[in-house]
Formats: C-alpha cells, structure tokens, sequence
C-alpha cells in the first residue's frame, strides 16, 4: 500500500464513516425509515474492522522499517550518526 492510499484510508475511517454513520442516523429518524438503527451500528462496525485492519498493516509497516534500520528519512541510522 503507498503513501497516498494509506492517507486516503486513514481520512475516511476517522471521518468518513463517523460523519456518515451520523449523517444516517439523524436521516433515518427525521425521515422514519426502517432499520435505520440497524445500519447506523452497520457503519460503525464496519469502520472498527477495517480501521483495525489499517492500523495493524501501519504497525507492520512501522516494524519492518525499524528492522532495516531506516528513519524518518529513509536514511540508516548508522549513515545518520557519521554526520554528528
């Protein structure tokens, strides 16, 4: 997964699917339409899973990246010490 898909994912399970399972949930109440409560909880369990999902690939990533020895920069840390 690069870079940008990973933000792209990452907007949309914080705030995406928050604002949408809100959005539903004061539609289906305003508008009385049927198991709307339902799908509401839906969203909301829908965005746990993947945002769970999401965080552990980032988790993953994050150690492979310590195991190579790279920095924020994409530098080894060793090449980083010899400019002190």
């Amino acid at each position: 997964m690069n870079n940008k898909l990973y933000d792209v994912l990452k907007y949309l399970f914080f705030f995406g699917f928050p604002a949408l399972s809100f959005l539903w949930g004061v539609i289906y109440v305003v508008w009385n339409i049927p198991y709307g409560e339902q799908i509401s909880i839906t969203i909301a369990g829908v965005q746990t899973a993947l945002g769970i999902a999401l965080g552990l690939t980032n988790v993953a990533y994050n150690k492979k990246i310590g195991e190579k020895g790279e920095t924020f920069y994409g530098n080894s840390e060793e090449s980083e010490s010899n400019h002190d």
